[in-house]
């Protein structure tokens, strides 16, 4: 039995001591033919940097309100208000981080471009005449913003908000001759320019296409604070400058640039239950809406005034669209909203000093609103799955309404016209399926209402020409 024990050992230490050096062995020889792990397919879309091009609306208003230091020593104390509005373009780029509980978190910066003006001006161009013009505009601006948001597979809402800058100018001139060479000059000008700091807060949507292609709108509130401006007599007045921004856009997805993961294409909501297009919808939607309003006056050498547009909107569509075989979708919309897009220019004056005479107080000026607005329109669209880029052009009717107040008599109003004024529309949108009954909505579309002859309170003669555009965002329930 003894000699059979040291047999076994015998056997079994070489055995085990060849396992323990092939072990060695192959945990020191690199592995070959095995395939490398797929990234791709764990990774979360959202992570990564991008860059892309965005256009939209925005506006507000401008307020001048006098401090009391005037050159000559009098107290300037009124206000004058002037309404705002202009487009905005131009590009952004950041980096977002996708949890993998679906929450995003990312950073954003932005430079725009703007056309944001307030704008009023009247030219006479009678002989010994004067010109007066008041403009105060955003030239650029643009912001930093951290974003977060939760994703829905390929669509992602968000809050964003940080530091905002800009550069605002303010023009104010007044008086002027006709020279002998046909020329004009003004005999005082005062005009301001310059770069602010501030702050921005708003939300949005973005979808994407494909693992490189993203659409998205936009809300912003930009704040870019106080500016300390001269007018044409050397008055001094604080300017603010302040602007609601609506814009939609288009991002590029890079990939995750850290680990060198390219892009993913997200996993879709929309795999089941929607079928295609057609069918009837209604639907809610919000935006806003602004641009130019002319005014031309008819008798000999009265001139022109000009001023900027700008409001919210909200409203209702109806609609119905049919999906060919090849993709296309051709549809018809009705819809109507009210509207707050109006154009103004008034003087707010306090009411007299107790030691002074009394005298008139309150509000002169005039304004020009959009009540409602409604339209019936075509729209032609190819769709992409649950994605539907479109166009839509058509007829449009708006209730305004037309009001002034006479300055010699700032408390009554002096004459307020109400006018259903019809027109064209056209613009662009995209929709997206968010399963299948409801539907995300993001559009553009420019308005032209015509124009109206009318009067103002002394009777001279004018002709009023609106136009404006509108950027909205909205919900459809498809049948």
């Amino acid at each position: 039995m003894r000699y059979l024990l040291a047999s076994l050992v015998a056997v079994s230490l070489p055995s085990a001591a060849l396992a323990q050096s092939q072990n060695r062995n192959v945990a020191n020889k690199p592995v070959q033919n095995q395939p490398a792990p797929n990234l791709a397919a764990t990774a979360l879309p959202w992570t990564g940097a991008y860059g892309g091009i965005s256009f939209g609306l925005g506006g507000s208003k401008y307020s001048y309100p006098g401090n009391g230091e005037q050159p000559n020593g009098a107290v300037g104390t009124d206000n004058t208000v002037n309404s705002a509005s202009g487009y905005v373009g131009g590009f952004q780029a950041g980096y977002n981080y996708q949890f993998g509980n679906n929450i995003v978190l990312g950073l954003e910066a932005d430079f725009q471009w703007s056309s944001i003006a307030a704008n009023y001006s009247r030219v006479d161009l009678r002989t010994d005449y004067e010109w007066d013009l008041r403009k105060s505009r955003l030239l650029y601006f643009g912001t930093i913003r951290g974003r977060v948001g939760y994703a829905f597979g390929p669509l992602l809402p968000y809050l964003t908000g940080g530091v905002s800058y800009g550069r605002t100018a303010s023009y104010d001139e007044e008086g002027g001759d006709i020279q002998t060479n046909g020329t004009f000059e003004p005999t005082t000008i005062g005009r301001a320019a310059s770069l602010k700091w501030g702050w921005t807060v708003g939300a949005g949507l973005e979808y994407a296409i494909d693992s490189r292609w993203r659409v998205k709108t936009e809300y912003l509130l930009v704040d870019l604070g106080g500016m300390r401006a001269i007018d044409h007599a050397g008055g001094v007045y604080n300017l603010r400058s302040r602007a609601n921004v609506v814009r939609l856009g288009v991002n590029y997805a890079f990939g995750d640039v850290v680990s060198g993961q390219p892009p993913v294409a997200p996993t879709y909501l929309v795999k089941q239950g929607f079928k295609d297009w057609t069918g009837p919808h209604i639907g809610v939607n919000l935006g806003i809406g602004g641009n130019g309003i002319h005014i031309r006056y008819l008798e000999q050498g009265e001139g022109t005034r000009n001023l900027n547009s700008f409001g919210f909107l909200g409203g209702a569509e109806l609609g119905y669209d049919y999906q060919f075989s090849n993709a296309v979708v051709v549809g018809a919309v009705i819809d109507g909203a009210f509207t707050s897009i109006e154009g103004y220019r008034k003087k707010i004056e306090p009411p007299p000093d107790p030691a002074e005479p009394p005298g008139p107080v309150g509000t002169n000026g005039l304004k020009y609103r959009v009540k409602t607005l409604s339209n019936a329109r075509i729209r032609v669209g190819y769709a992409m799955g649950s994605f539907l880029p479109y166009l839509t052009a058509g007829f449009a009717v708006g209730l305004t309404q037309f009001s002034q107040y006479d300055p010699a008599d700032k408390v009554s109003l002096q004459q307020k016209r109400l006018r259903y004024q019809p027109g064209v529309t056209a613009g662009a949108g995209f929709e997206y399926a968010l399963g299948d009954s409801w539907t995300f909505k993001a559009d553009y579309l420019y308005y032209n209402l015509n124009s109206f002859n009318g009067f103002e309170v002394d009777l001279d003669a004018f002709k009023t020409k609106i136009s404006f555009s509108t950027v909205r965002a909205g919900v459809n329930y498809r049948f």
